[in-house]
């Protein structure tokens, strides 16, 4: 070894003996006792102490749940709601939702189903889709008009333009609820 090494030597020596040294791990504990006296220890001093349950929260009544939003109970969400559905093309929904009750309790579930699907049908083919896009701007022209209402106020009826395919759409109220005639 050359004597110009001997410096950089004992630098990398006392590097590595330094970092060795902060590094170093502690002398490990002492057992706190011998495998002897574990065993011989009753096994009630042995077991972990009892998981206490966490106490019970405080009982609170849940808020009542906010009202669902029906659009027939007014007229002018009536309207648009029945506007909203045909669009849709959701026919079972709609007949469902705006059939008078009296005309729904006339009809069979199946008889329903069989006229919703039958203007459903009519709905998607060349030759009714027409009349049904004509049905739909009608009900729109009407969204922004005041009807005339019956001397009871349960029955809304909207005159129609000239050239309408039909001359009035009327509403009734029923319990409340507003339906299409």
């Amino acid at each position: 070894m050359n004597s110009k090494h001997i410096p950089a030597a004992f630098f990398v020596v006392g590097s590595i003996a330094g970092v060795a040294w902060w590094f170093w791990p502690e002398a490990p504990e002492q057992a706190p006792a011998s495998v002897a006296e574990v065993a011989s220890t009753p096994a009630e001093d042995l077991a972990p102490p009892p998981i206490e349950p966490p106490p019970a929260p405080m009982e609170v009544e849940a808020p009542p749940a906010p009202p669902a939003f029906d659009p027939q109970l007014e007229l002018g969400t009536a309207v648009a709601d029945f506007i909203r559905i045909a669009q849709s093309g959701d026919m079972i929904t709609l007949m469902k939702n705006y059939m008078p009750p009296d005309q729904m309790a006339k009809a069979s579930p199946e008889e329903i189903a069989t006229m919703a699907l039958t203007l459903q049908a009519m709905m998607q083919s060349p030759e009714g889709a027409p009349m049904v896009q004509t049905m739909i701007a009608e009900s729109q022209s009407i969204q922004n008009t005041v009807p005339t209402y019956d001397a009871t106020g349960n029955r809304a009826t909207y005159a129609m333009p000239a050239g309408s395919l039909s001359r009035n759409v009327v509403f009734v109220r029923v319990d409340g609820r507003w339906y299409r005639e």
